[in-house]
């Protein structure tokens, strides 16, 4: 499994990033970057877990990925304590078939987080603008233990994470 994140340089053009504050963009990073993290951009960690991995105070830790979670950069399942990146899979794409089938094994450990629904979603949507094979890859791996709903979990303010 690779450890290498894409960061594409045009990260400073985008709407939003460069408005955030500076420890939320160093928060953003850390999430791509962590040794916790995998080739799928979603999977399991407590914030407090990625405070304590960055050796900074959990409240200064949960202000800056609150902001990205108000600027949509990341999501949270507190629940599950899933962490899903939503733009991943376009800045770090799979280079071919087999991969994709690989993701099939991380899938499938991720707990049952609407999140982990939500990432299926993104990448059968990103899945059907690449050829047949990528198609084939993603076929059975996948399907296994799909809801019969999709719910997707929104922090609120009423939410205990909430600052």
């Amino acid at each position: 499994m690779g450890r290498y994140r894409q960061i594409h340089c045009l990260i400073w053009n985008d709407d939003k990033f460069p408005f955030l504050s500076d420890d939320a963009q160093l928060v953003f990073f850390h999430i791509l970057t962590t040794p916790f993290s995998n080739p799928i951009g979603c999977f399991k960690i407590s914030v407090e877990a990625l405070a304590a991995e960055k050796r900074w105070q959990l409240k200064r830790y949960r202000k800056a990925f609150q902001e990205l979670l108000d600027n949509g950069l990341v999501k949270y399942d507190e629940k599950y304590q899933v962490i899903l990146i939503p733009n991943f899979i376009k800045y770090n794409p799979p280079p071919n078939p087999n991969v994709v089938r690989s993701w099939g094994q991380i899938w499938e450990e991720l707990p049952p987080s609407p999140l982990k629904f939500e990432f299926y979603q993104i990448l059968k949507g990103y899945i059907e603008g690449l050829g047949k094979g990528f198609k084939k890859g993603f076929g059975k791996p996948f399907p296994k233990g799909m809801p019969i709903q999709e719910v997707v979990f929104f922090p609120k303010k009423e939410s205990a994470f909430y600052l």
